[in-house]
């Protein structure tokens, strides 16, 4: 997996590469933040996953979002914050980010979080999930679906529903494909038909439908 790491300090930069250097399987590469700089290291590199560090930086964190959403390349991104601010994370998020995490984690949760999501899973933090739900949940009671509002026309079969709730779990669709005993080229065409059906975009907007829709258990993984 080749995980590009971004802040704009480069003691953190290599304090973050050399912390993830004992895993064999990771190619690590740094850039700074401003996104002239960052662009041409993503286009030349094709990272599968882009690190970012938001300490400090929550104001280039945006832009490099913004800007990164212009490319054809779709390299998944997390955020790393010590930031636990409302508006920032629904910022983040709406810029249709793969992961969300709080910088109080330790280096081995931070390298299976991102095998999860190089595995097609998505992570939140905690925090980040009870202002998801929190969110949503007002704005379930105003009538809001998350998705599409002709809901009984996509009608999710009974497989498709089961797909929805691992992935309102966090899991990836190389851990639904083992609960399901699928293969994961299945369970990525179950998840496309789902986005069709739901009229959404991405294992995000799928979350956030699902927690709207009260369909969410919140269930940990085992």
């Amino acid at each position: 997996m080749k995980v590009l790491i971004v802040d704009s300090h480069p003691i953190v930069r290599e304090s973050l590469v050399s912390a993830l250097s004992p895993y064999r399987d990771l190619q690590l590469k740094s850039s700074d933040y401003p996104s002239d700089v960052l662009l041409p290291v993503v286009v030349e590199w094709h990272p599968d996953l882009i690190l970012l560090n938001a300490s400090n930086s929550r104001h280039r964190v945006i832009e490099c979002l913004e800007a990164l959403a212009t490319l054809r390349l779709h390299p998944n991104v997390v955020i790393l914050s010590e930031f636990s601010d409302d508006n920032f994370i629904l910022t983040c998020l709406r810029q249709q980010v793969a992961g969300f995490l709080l910088d109080d984690l330790s280096v081995e949760s931070l390298y299976h979080y991102m095998q999860t999501i190089y595995e097609g899973g998505a992570v939140l933090s905690p925090t980040v999930t009870k202002l998801l739900i929190r969110q949503f949940s007002i704005l379930a009671q105003t009538g809001f679906t998350g998705g599409s509002k002709d809901y009984g026309k996509g009608k999710l079969s009974q497989t498709e529903e089961t797909i929805v709730d691992w992935v309102v779990r966090g899991a990836s669709n190389k851990q639904i494909a083992n609960e399901l005993f699928l293969s994961e080229g299945t369970v990525r065409n179950y998840l496309s038909d789902i986005f069709a059906k739901l009229g959404v975009k991405g294992r995000t907007q799928l979350a956030i439908w699902a927690v709207s829709q009260g369909k969410s258990n919140h269930q940990d993984i085992t």
